[in-house]
Parts: C-alpha cells; structure tokens; sequence
C-alpha cells in the first residue's frame, strides 16, 4: 500500500500488520530498485485471483490448501508494495489508487468464491457479505474525510489470515456438524428462521464468517466517530 509511511501507519492498529512490518521491512530492502510498487500490487492481485480461482473451481480438497497459500501470498505482497514504495523513494498518488482499486475487485471475488464453494446462499450469510463489502465502502469514505486509512485490530489482513487457517482447518475436517436444542422443538419459527438461513449446521467456514456479527458493527460505528472528530466544528 503506497500510503505507508516510514513506519506502520498510526492509523492501522492491523495486529498482524504490525506483527509482520517488521520482517517484511527488512525483506523488502533486498527487492531491486527497478521492480517498481505498483508491479508488486499487481503480484498481490494476481495471488488473490488464483486464490480465489482454486477456492470456486478446485474439485480436490486440497485446492483448499493451494487457496490459502495464495491468499497468504495475497497478504504478502499487499505489504511489501508499500514498504517498498517509501524505501526506494517511489511513493505516488496512482499507486495509492492502483491499491485500492484492486484490493475492491479481490474482496468481491474472494466473498464470491467462499459463497459458491460452502453453498452460503442464505439470507443471513448474503447479508453478512453486503455488509462486509459497505464496511469497505466505509472505510475509503472515511479516509477522504480524515485523510487516512482507518484500519481495525481485526482488520483486513487478520481477516484473509481467518480465512487462510479457515480454509486449511476444512482441509482436514471438512464435514460439518448439527446443533441440537431440545428447546428449539417448543419454538417452531425459531427453528425454521435457524434452518432457512444454513444455521442448523455449522461447519469451521461458517463459524468464521459469523464473527462478522461482532466486528462489523464496532467497525462502522468507528468510522463514523473519526470522521465526526475530525469535522466537528
């Protein structure tokens, strides 16, 4: 990301951002002053696009593997372009487009191909994924006011790293599993509100996608009071 600065940014409490800028700085500086920022926002592209290739289309389980490796690379490279964007004095004003522009057509396509792969075609999980993209929509509405990039704890790069472990903990436990609660047979609405929207069984993909019932909310709650902060009178 070309808007990082010399170090990670105030406004990026990522954890694992700030866990990895370190030896991501320290590999970046071996990456040659002709490969440029914006050709290595490409590379993260092109591994979020494989990523999401083998997650839509694999047949075999282990495509989930070779899918969280490419999204671990996705991750990878998103770093290194903006490190290595202010170590070799090429920070610009396209490059910092040319990220976001991207990183809106990986998350589409990477919500796109965990909905078609565990068949989330319910409701509540398309609901979640509509959320989740408007969050999006909130963040970079929010950086026009504030003039920076407002990134959670729980922030992107944790996300696809939820995804990743995800996807390598179906690898080796694919099938899901049923809830029982007596009491739901005393509430027939309950139970067919729980089995219209894919809740009856849960499997390790679900159960990470339903932590955006928690994250989420905060999140835009947060966007809206740094952007009231910042243009309160």
């Amino acid at each position: 990301m070309s808007s990082k600065t010399k170090s990670i940014s105030g406004s990026n409490e990522d954890f694992i951002d700030h866990l990895t800028y370190g030896p991501y700085s320290k590999l970046a500086a071996y990456i040659p002053q002709r490969v440029t920022p914006n050709q290595l926002t490409w590379a993260n592209f092109t591994c979020a696009m494989i990523g999401c290739g083998c997650l839509m289309w694999g047949t075999s389980n282990w495509s989930l593997l070779v899918s969280a490796l490419f999204l671990y690379l996705f991750t990878f490279f998103d770093a290194l372009d903006g490190i290595h964007a202010r170590l070799s004095g090429q920070l610009s004003k396209f490059g910092h487009f040319l990220d976001h522009f991207l990183d809106g057509f990986t998350w589409l396509f990477l919500y796109f191909s965990v909905i078609v792969k565990f068949s989330l075609f319910s409701p509540f999980f398309i609901f979640l994924f509509m959320l989740r993209m408007l969050m999006q929509s909130f963040a970079y509405l929010t950086e026009t006011v504030t003039g920076h990039l407002h990134l959670p704890r729980i922030g992107p790069t944790c996300e696809v790293a939820g995804y990743c472990v995800g996807l390598v903990v179906s690898f080796f436990y694919p099938d899901s599993f049923s809830i029982s609660f007596p009491a739901l047979d005393e509430i027939p609405w309950l139970y067919q509100v729980l089995e219209h929207n894919q809740l009856l069984e849960l499997n390790v993909m679900k159960i990470t996608i339903l932590g955006y019932i928690f994250g989420l909310p905060p999140t835009i709650l947060n966007f809206y009071c740094q952007a009231y902060q910042t243009t309160k009178p």
